[in-house]
């Protein structure tokens, strides 16, 4: 796990979100002006578990204290969900992690941090992170199921020598 994790911090490093979509569930996108060679310029994770910024106790007091916003997104706290992530497009990230519980932690320079768990009630997935838009990096995949395994594409283990 440990050289996924470094290659990860290398891939998001200096990133900061590009791009936010909400379909069933979030994606943020995160591009670089800093074209590497073998490096993708943009990355995407896509959140399907029950995500937060910061601990429980910080995301429960902001749910609270912050007024409720209506929108036809699925759920009451995806608006707030959305804000986050749009406030967090200011920052860029300074380290990824994955825990050995297979929880996904990514922090950003302004101190606060996206945690999202490894197990879940979703249907599928609790994320993924993946390349979207480039062709040379199409079957790149690193997906954490809902029970919290994680599965790499064979093509992503060729590119982080796994």
């Amino acid at each position: 796990m440990s050289k996924l994790v470094k290659y990860l911090n290398q891939l998001f490093i200096n990133r900061g979100i590009s791009e936010v979509n909400h379909y069933q569930s979030f994606f943020i996108e995160m591009i670089t002006d800093d074209r590497k060679e073998g490096w993708p310029i943009n990355v995407r994770i896509q959140l399907y578990s029950d995500w937060r910024i910061n601990d429980a106790i910080w995301w429960d007091n902001f749910l609270k204290k912050t007024p409720r916003l209506t929108s036809s997104l699925a759920m009451p706290d995806d608006c707030m969900r959305a804000f986050s992530l749009f406030y967090l497009k200011d920052f860029d990230v300074i380290s990824i992690d994955i825990l050995d519980n297979s929880d996904l932690v990514v922090k950003f320079s302004n101190s606060d941090f996206l945690y999202v768990p490894g197990r879940s009630e979703a249907i599928e997935c609790s994320w993924i992170i993946d390349v979207p838009v480039e062709p040379e990096f199409c079957d790149f995949n690193i997906i954490c199921d809902e029970c919290g395994e994680i599965y790499i594409s064979d093509y992503a283990k060729k590119i982080i020598r796994l």
